[in-house]
């Protein structure tokens, strides 16, 4: 890939840097209260951003981040998928992505965010990721435990608990 393709595919990745930057400064301006949440949620951003923009390269340390981050150390194509063995994306692999996304959406609907998410990332990270049972549980359990953490007891919100799981039924 040259350069120039490289800064290409960068511009969603740049663009979004920009916007949560600006996102950062203007919380800022905000009473101490008031701007925990907005810029958190920026520099958590920003930082995700940069790993994004860093694991982009061709050194070690962009491999290693995409091996991470992505599940994969390679940018290669599943061949055979769409009969194009040059694509990096193939359309039937995002379809899968969006498949994903959809079956966490209707977990959230059915019992809510507490019980959806580690139920949603052990399966995803298992079986489309392809990461170790026990990764994959640890990953799950510290998300959901920080995600309970932040909303539950730092912010005291209660969020949505789900048609089954809440008051609903």
């Amino acid at each position: 890939m040259t350069a120039r393709e490289r800064l290409k595919d960068a511009v969603p990745s740049i663009v979004l840097l920009v916007v949560a930057a600006f996102y950062a400064y203007t919380a800022t301006a905000y009473d101490p209260q008031t701007r925990a949440m907005p810029l958190g949620v920026a520099l958590i951003a920003i930082l995700l951003v940069v790993l994004d923009l860093v694991s982009r390269g061709e050194g070690a340390l962009a491999r290693n981040l995409r091996r991470v981050l992505q599940g994969s150390g390679a940018k290669a194509p599943v061949p055979g998928l769409d009969g194009q063995a040059g694509q990096r994306h193939p359309a039937l692999r995002e379809l899968g992505a969006f498949a994903w996304i959809g079956g966490f959406l209707a977990l959230v609907i059915l019992v809510g965010f507490y019980p959806a998410i580690p139920i949603y990332m052990v399966a995803y990270l298992r079986f489309y990721a392809k990461k170790p049972l026990v990764a994959a549980v640890a990953t799950a359990a510290v998300v959901t435990g920080l995600l309970y953490a932040m909303f539950e007891l730092l912010l005291g919100y209660s969020v949505f608990e789900g048609l089954i799981m809440g008051d609903y039924m």
